[in-house]
């Protein structure tokens, strides 16, 4: 009875962190955070400073790139990553990239993945790509070229956080007050027209999110098992597998096994795949946490107790739950086997247990 009581109170623990990290990590409204370029004119960037919004000297005038990484990762709750956190990073390991405000190859390094613990993933430049992001709670990094209204004279970096309804919230740092330049809610038009349409070839869009908050994978398959290309398919649906015929002789335009039952027409995650995911990610740690409190309990009780019989069925005991804890640790991978083998559901394809 007290084993029991023992699992219960470590499952509760558990599942009361999974629900503050959950807390942490979703992104409302009333958390956005934007730090506006206007409020860093003193602060160089990359180059000696001068203490006005002229020249490209400084996080007012050159800075969007950090002062948007910054305010998304301050949505997300890392609040300790401020925009001068970032550019002197920047500065410090990127110079020449920085100073000639080219970042592809800084926006593709694990390096800056690493130092400010997120994870950065480029993602197919269309509304669909925007929405399947959004509808994973990640934000999307946005760089527009001077075309776009959101931009000045020059290109510019905007975030997209949420979306209601057909509202999107756009972080723009580069002003207070003013149209288009200001953070807020914007039409889908304005995304389609200001963003999609005006986005920087040579950049296009990426997501952004906290490691700690990352559990899901926005990288997609082709049917041939390769990495989608979303500058070549240009839909997130395109980057989904053709699964042919499911559950005998159904065969018909949405057969894709992903598509029909873990992600919708909007390429949204339904809530099967919600309740799948997080059952599978309940079991890969509860099941060793089990394990290690029954087995370190029995161990005290036994060395307590000096039975060297009690000790040999402490042995015996540990050795079971061991094999039975690592069935149970391998259930979706050995799901995953059996579903593709019958010819079902491919688990993995369709992110689950990953």
């Amino acid at each position: 009875m007290k084993k029991i009581k023992y699992i219960v109170l470590i499952i509760l623990f558990f599942c009361s962190t999974l629900e503050t990290n959950a807390a942490e990590c979703q992104l409302t409204e009333e958390n956005i955070v934007t730090y506006t370029a206007g409020s860093y004119a003193d602060v160089p960037y990359c180059t000696s400073m001068t203490s006005s919004c002229s020249g490209r000297n400084n996080l007012c005038t050159s800075g969007c790139f950090p002062l948007t990484i910054a305010s998304i990762l301050a949505s997300y709750g890392a609040d300790d990553v401020k925009p001068q956190n970032v550019s002197s990073y920047l500065c410090y390991n990127y110079p020449d990239d920085t100073q000639a405000r080219q970042y592809g190859n800084i926006i593709r390094s694990q390096s800056f993945f690493d130092m400010f613990d997120m994870k950065i993933e480029k993602i197919a430049g269309s509304m669909t790509g925007i929405d399947n992001a959004l509808s994973q709670n990640k934000a999307v990094l946005a760089s527009v070229t001077s075309a776009s209204r959101f931009s000045g004279s020059s290109g510019h970096y905007v975030a997209i956080a949420l979306k209601k309804n057909d509202q999107y919230y756009v972080i723009n740092t580069a002003k207070v007050n003013e149209a288009y330049r200001t953070s807020g809610w914007y039409s889908k038009e304005d995304i389609e027209t200001q963003v999609v349409n005006c986005i920087n070839s040579s950049m296009g869009l990426y997501t952004v999110i906290p490691n700690n908050c990352s559990n899901v994978s926005s990288e997609n398959t082709t049917t041939g098992g390769e990495k989608c290309d979303p500058n070549t398919t240009g839909r997130t649906e395109d980057c989904y597998s053709d699964w042919g015929e499911i559950f005998g002789n159904i065969e018909t335009e949405e057969s894709d096994g992903c598509n029909t039952i873990f992600v919708d027409k909007n390429g949204n995650y339904t809530d099967l795949y919600d309740f799948v995911q997080g059952l599978f990610t309940l079991i890969k740690i509860v099941t060793p946490i089990i394990v290690i409190a029954l087995s370190t309990f029995d161990y005290i009780k036994a060395i307590t107790a000096s039975n060297a019989d009690e000790m040999k069925k402490t042995n015996s005991r540990t050795i079971k739950r061991l094999i039975v804890g690592l069935f149970i640790f391998f259930l979706p991978f050995i799901l995953d086997i059996l579903f593709e083998l019958f010819g079902l559901y491919d688990l993995s394809r369709c992110n689950i247990g990953t």
